[in-house]
């Protein structure tokens, strides 16, 4: 399912990875916008680039577990409080 973002959410989305010497620290992302870079950074091309630097994001697992799809969470696991993806051995919250 595409997700639909406001005028405002695309235009924090610019400022956080359209800066010129690559992301950008924003002001704390929350909500649904903060599950999306959330899951972006455990299972998309992000996830592969690295260790994350982007804005603060305060958002909780549950929250990041509702926003996903089925087809999502047949290859995420849950698992001792994170959300897993065991193909890119990537979580959240990270490992301290």
């Amino acid at each position: 399912m595409p997700v639909r973002l406001t005028n405002a959410e695309r235009l924090l989305i610019r400022q956080i990875y359209d800066a010129p010497s690559g992301l950008m620290s924003a002001a704390p992302v929350s909500g649904p916008l903060a599950a999306y870079i959330t899951l972006l950074h455990l299972c998309g091309r992000e996830a592969t680039q690295g260790k994350f630097t982007g804005p603060d994001i305060d958002i909780d697992i549950w929250s990041v577990w509702r926003a996903t799809t089925e087809p999502l969470q047949a290859v995420l696991k849950q698992a001792g409080g994170h959300i897993i993806c065991p193909e890119l051995g990537t979580r959240y919250p990270a490992a301290a």
